[in-house]
């Protein structure tokens, strides 16, 4: 589990969380606390009082009250599982930006209602798959550095210089350039890459599938085939990786050449000729 969770600004203003009381409020905080990294809580007070010490000195029974007061107003949705209670937030990816969510032994909560970013990151439970991989110290696996916000992923710069951590000298972003140039390489029209598509690029190179530059090598003969000449048939990144494309040798547009032509044209003279020409 990550050591810190997201809180956005905007929850100041928002309907839902004004209706709170203030105990009702710190209770809504320890959930996103102590809820596993898919959003998932056992509903029990006794969960809050564990991993929280001034709820601890609350009556269980208030605090049972306030995590319905959090389902009632609609921050929390609740769900059934072998007889117990379970607790979920539907847009929980949403704000939490969980890369790498780690292994839980609570049950997955219903999809139905869940927003399409918590329903990528439910792809991968119960947990303990590392998405997109790590940073690592394989010189041609090294990942930027990054920072997850409320508003995404924002890559951060690493200082080296003759002060400490953070101090001056010269500031080096490392990009994980074989994948970069990939995204680069990939027609405008359908460039759309996030953590799924980068775990699924990395992976497949991690696996032995195929190699960065024959993944990039596919590309190019992609692009220049008859068939993505139409965009209308350009696949997503996703559809190429999941299909694994970079096996699959596309033939390039037909074409006549000139010399073609011209020898076609002279040939068709001189059987015209032979014949006598035009009477």
């Amino acid at each position: 589990m990550p050591a810190d969770r997201l809180l956005h600004p905007r929850a100041g203003h928002s309907d839902k969380v004004n209706k709170l009381t203030d105990l009702e409020f710190r209770v809504w905080v320890q959930y996103v606390l102590s809820a596993d990294d898919f959003g998932v809580m056992r509903s029990s007070a006794v969960t809050l009082q564990a991993d929280n010490d001034h709820l601890a000195n609350r009556p269980v029974k208030m605090l049972t009250k306030c995590l319905g007061v959090l389902v009632t107003v609609g921050l929390l949705r609740t769900f059934e599982h072998q007889g117990r209670t379970y607790l979920y937030q539907t847009d929980w990816q949403d704000w939490q930006k969980i890369r790498w969510p780690a292994k839980t032994i609570n049950p997955e909560p219903p999809l139905e209602y869940l927003s399409e970013k918590t329903k990528e990151l439910l792809k991968y439970f119960p947990g303990g798959k590392q998405v997109p991989p790590k940073n690592i110290g394989s010189t041609s696996e090294v990942l930027p550095p990054t920072r997850e916000t409320a508003n995404g992923l924002r890559q951060t710069a690493v200082a080296h210089g003759s002060g400490s951590e953070g101090g001056p000298g010269e500031t080096t972003a490392f990009l994980d350039v074989p994948f970069e140039a990939f995204k680069a390489e990939y027609p405008e029209s359908r460039r759309v890459f996030g953590y799924i598509e980068s775990s699924m690029y990395h992976d497949a190179i991690k696996s032995g599938k195929t190699t960065e530059a024959k993944m990039l090598a596919a590309l190019r003969n992609h692009k220049a085939s008859a068939q993505w000449q139409d965009e209308a048939k350009i696949p997503n990144p996703r559809t190429w990786l999941e299909g694994e494309r970079w096996n699959v040798t596309m033939s390039p547009p037909k074409t006549v050449s000139t010399t073609q032509k011209t020898s076609g044209t002279v040939e068709a003279l001189q059987r015209f000729a032979s014949k006598g020409g035009v009477q």
